[in-house]
C-alpha cells in the first residue's frame, strides 16, 4: 500500500511480481484539487475510493508512478519509481534462415535472436562467436537479433549469448551455425597448419579441430612411403576433432620436419 503524498520525495521501492500494488493519492487545497495517478506519464483508471489497484504484478508493471493534483491556483505532483523484480534466465537462442527452415547454404541471409526473461533487463546482452569475438552488443534490452547478410563458410561456429546481470549470475546460450556446400576448414582459432620436427622411428599425436558437415578428405603435404597418417573421427557434431597420428618408419639419420594440412 503505496501513499503519494505530495510532500513525499522521490524513491525507489522494488517489489517481486505477483504482489499487489495499491497506490494512494492525497492532496489538500482550496478549492479542492483533481488528483490523478499515472504510470510513465499514461494516467491510470482509478477506483471508486480514489485509489489504484494492481495484482499480481508483472514485469511490465515497473515504472515510475506519479500523484497529480490542480486546482485553478496551482498544481504539483509526487512520484514513486517502482521496480519489479524477477528471475532472468534465458530463453531459447534461435538461428533461422530467411527463406525458413534451419539448412544453409553460401550466400543465405541468417538471422540469430537471443532473448531473456524476467526483470529488470540485463545490464548489458552479448553476442559472441566462438573466438570471444563481439558480435553485437546492447546495454539494458532483453533481446538482440544479429543478422549474416549473405553467409559464408567462413561464418561457420558456435555463437554464445551472454546477458551481464545485476545479480552478478553467469548464465550463456549458445547456437551452432552449420553451413551446407562448404569445403572442410579448420576452426575458428586454429592454426592453418600444424609443423611438428620429430625423430626418426616415432609415433606422435596430436588433435585437430575442423568444421564440415561431411567427413574430411585429408592431404598429406608431403608424400613418402615412409610416412603413415591416419585420422580417427571423434566427435559426431558440427565440430568434427580428428586424432592425427603419425607413424614415422625411416632409416634416415636425422630429424623430420611435418606438415599436416587440409
Amino acid at each position: 500500500n503505496h501513499s503519494l503524498l505530495t510532500s513525499t520525495a522521490s524513491h525507489l521501492i522494488i517489489l517481486s511480481t505477483n504482489d499487489t500494488l495499491k497506490f494512494t493519492c492525497t492532496a489538500s487545497g482550496c478549492p479542492k484539487p483533481t488528483i490523478s495517478i499515472r504510470q510513465d506519464g499514461v494516467e491510470l483508471e482509478r477506483r471508486p475510493d480514489g485509489t489504484v489497484l494492481i495484482r499480481n504484478i508483472a514485469c511490465q508493471d515497473s515504472g515510475v508512478y506519479s500523484c497529480h493534483a490542480e486546482n485553478i491556483v496551482d498544481s504539483t505532483q509526487a512520484q514513486k519509481m517502482i521496480q519489479i523484480s524477477r528471475n532472468v534466465t534465458m530463453d531459447k537462442f534461435t538461428i533461422k534462415n530467411i527463406k525458413g527452415g534451419g539448412r544453409f547454404t553460401p550466400g543465405d541471409k541468417v538471422t540469430m535472436q537471443c532473448s531473456v526473461s524476467g526483470c529488470p533487463a540485463p545490464e548489458v546482452l552479448i553476442m559472441t562467436d566462438d573466438t570471444n569475438k563481439t558480435m553485437i552488443t546492447k546495454p539494458a534490452t532483453s533481446s538482440i537479433i544479429y543478422e549474416i547478410k549473405s553467409v559464408q563458410c567462413s561464418d561457420m561456429g558456435t555463437y554464445y549469448c551472454r546477458p551481464e546481470l545485476w545479480d552478478g549470475r553467469n548464465i550463456v546460450e549458445k547456437v551452432d551455425l552449420t553451413i551446407s556446400q562448404c569445403p572442410v576448414q579448420l576452426c575458428r582459432g586454429e592454426e592453418k597448419s600444424k609443423i611438428m620436427t620429430v625423430a626418426t622411428n616415432t609415433s606422435v599425436n596430436f588433435s585437430v579441430c575442423v568444421l564440415s558437415v561431411t567427413k574430411p578428405v585429408w592431404k598429406n603435404k608431403i608424400k613418402t612411403n615412409d610416412i603413415s597418417v591416419t585420422f580417427t573421427k571423434r566427435d559426431q557434431t558440427s565440430y568434427l576433432y580428428y586424432l592425427v597420428n603419425i607413424r614415422i618408419n625411416t632409416r634416415k639419420d636425422k630429424e623430420f620436419e611435418r606438415t599436416i594440412e587440409i
